[in-house]
């Protein structure tokens, strides 16, 4: 999986020794990694102070509660209003056909469709609406290193291309990864202010200045040596992959808060 969007790093590991034969710790001095973010922002996006965070269409009820019960939380501890999504349910159509016309006819509208009417109705500014909140189901390369270069003896975090050209030996870290994909629109004309696109590993939060050993499996070059590590999570003992893979979420829903949060405060 590509991840040319991750940002060069300053991230040193440096290389201990233990008292194993054999094995070898590294010693993380930055383990954390900004969220890799894709969005596209309309330019006319203006203040919005009510917002109502939807599911992904289609979506039986419930099933993303506690995702976006972590949007909302978010949103309110920034001073956004949050307007709940379950009063969709109460969509009405006056068609002037009568209540069972109507509740056919709102029937056949889509999840976003019935949100941008009870929006109005609530006095709602805007939608966010869920479209992907997963996680892969196998870890992926989401981190990549580059050793004994110029200007480091040790190990340096560097962007996918640069870790694609390098032809000494050098390192992937894998775990698995989150994607997220969401619209915000205007309630008032349905307009798509902001797409969201965004993603982390949940290696992306590891606890800081940890010595973590790695089981590091190698592959060889022409002539037999070493020259490329695989680094996947089963090589971080000592990592709480529970607790890193809940910041992670964390952090992508900030992500999405600062981006509307900017643009609230007048930021680009």
């Amino acid at each position: 999986m590509r991840r040319a969007s991750l940002a060069t790093a300053a991230v040193l590991i440096l290389l201990v020794g233990l008292s194993a034969p054999g094995c070898v710790a590294y010693t993380i001095v930055n383990a954390t990694h900004p969220t890799a973010d894709g969005t596209v922002v309309s330019p006319r996006l203006a203040p919005k102070g009510r917002v109502m965070v939807i599911p992904p269409s289609g979506t039986v009820r419930g099933q993303f509660d506690n995702v976006i019960a972590l949007f909302e939380r978010e949103f309110l501890k920034r001073g956004i209003t949050v307007i709940s999504g379950a009063v969709t349910g109460r969509v009405v159509i006056d068609a002037g056909t009568g209540a069972e016309k109507r509740v056919e006819a709102a029937a056949g509208l889509s999840d976003a469709e019935r949100a941008l009417i009870m929006a109005k109705e609530t006095g709602a500014d805007a939608i966010l609406q869920i479209g992907q909140f997963v996680w892969s189901d196998a870890p992926v390369a989401t981190r990549f290193f580059t050793c004994c270069g110029r200007e480091s003896k040790g190990y340096a975090e560097v962007s996918q291309e640069e870790y694609q050209a390098w032809s000494g030996k050098k390192a992937v870290m894998t775990s698995r990864w989150l994607a997220f994909v969401g619209r915000l629109m205007d309630v008032q004309n349905g307009e798509v202010l902001a797409s969201f696109n965004m993603g982390a590993g949940a290696n992306f939060n590891l606890q800081a200045n940890q010595q973590v050993p790695f089981g590091v499996q190698r592959r060889r070059g022409p002539r037999g040596a070493a020259v490329e590590e695989l680094w996947p999570p089963e090589s971080f003992p000592a990592v709480n992959w529970n607790t890193a893979t809940a910041v992670t979420m964390e952090k992508v829903i900030q992500t999405v808060a600062e981006r509307i949060s900017a643009r609230r405060a007048g930021g680009h």
